[in-house]
């Protein structure tokens, strides 16, 4: 089996090559990256994870959290994204996802 902690790591750099990308998965879209992670390594399990206390989403892979900025597992406290209580999900959607 690929080391997929490496294909992830790879996969976000392709992202972040590019001048502003990382910038723009940083100011309130960052669903939209982890949505993209998310898709990409489903078959590894992918799970949607978001902060409530930092506004921010994550994409949890084989035990490993990832965003835009790589690998963020232990530095921030996630919680399943379709687990996240409805008022929240309903706040977040409104002003981070579908605005």
């Amino acid at each position: 089996m690929a080391d997929i902690h490496h294909d992830v790591t790879k996969f976000i750099q392709t992202f972040k090559r590019h001048y502003g990308i990382p910038d723009v998965f940083h100011h309130n879209t960052g669903y939209w990256f982890a949505f993209i992670l998310f898709r990409r390594f489903l078959k590894e399990g992918a799970k949607i994870l978001y902060s409530n206390q930092q506004n921010r989403f994550a994409v949890r892979i084989a035990g490993r959290v990832y965003d835009i900025d790589g690998e963020t597992t232990g530095v921030v406290s996630f919680g399943l994204w379709d687990q996240e209580n409805e008022e929240i999900r309903g706040r977040v959607n409104k002003d981070n996802i579908m605005y």
